[in-house]
C-alpha cells in the first residue's frame, strides 16, 4: 500500500499542479453527473467525473508517457457518453486531490477528442447497466443495483 501511496505522490502530475496541460487518457468508469454547485445565487454549470488513468501529458515544452490513476472533471454534456476503455483527449487544469487513489483532480472546462471507440464489451455492459438502471428506479437504488450485479 505504501508503494502505491508513494508512486502516486511522485508522479509528473504532481510537478504540473495548477497548469493547463494536453493530456491523453483512458476512460476506467462511467461517468456520472456531480451533484450541481451553487454560486452566489446561481447554480454552477452542470459537470460530469470519471476515473481516468492518464497515459500521455504534454505541457507545452515537453511529452510525458505515464500510467497515473487521474478523477477527471468535464462540463461538456458529451462526456457522459464515454464509455469505459475510450481513450480521450482533453485541455485540463490540473490540481491536487484529496481523494487517495488518484494522483490527481483534471479540470476540462472546454470539450474533448475521443481518439478511440468503445468495445464491443464496453457497449454489451453499458445496454445491461442502463437496463438495470431502468429497471431499479432514480436515485441510489438506480446505482446501487448495477454495482451489485456487475461489480462497478
Amino acid at each position: 500500500m505504501s508503494l502505491r501511496i508513494a508512486s502516486l505522490e511522485q508522479s509528473i502530475l504532481t510537478d504540473l499542479y495548477s497548469k493547463k496541460v494536453e493530456i491523453t487518457a483512458v476512460v476506467s468508469t462511467d461517468s456520472h453527473a456531480l451533484t450541481p454547485r451553487v454560486i452566489g445565487t446561481q447554480f454552477a454549470e452542470q459537470s460530469y467525473s470519471a476515473l481516468v488513468r492518464v497515459i500521455e501529458v504534454n505541457d507545452g515544452e515537453h511529452r510525458y508517457r505515464l500510467r497515473s490513476p487521474a478523477r477527471l472533471i468535464s462540463s461538456d454534456t458529451q462526456f457522459i457518453e464515454i464509455l469505459p476503455g475510450q481513450k480521450i483527449r482533453i485541455q485540463a487544469i490540473v490540481q491536487p486531490s484529496k481523494e487517495g487513489r488518484v494522483a490527481a483532480l483534471l479540470i476540462n472546462k472546454g470539450s474533448f477528442v475521443v481518439v478511440s471507440q468503445p468495445s464491443r464489451w464496453a457497449k454489451s455492459l453499458d445496454e445491461i447497466r442502463d437496463g438495470l438502471r431502468t429497471a431499479s428506479g432514480a436515485g441510489d437504488s438506480g446505482e446501487l443495483i448495477p454495482g451489485m450485479v456487475l461489480g462497478d
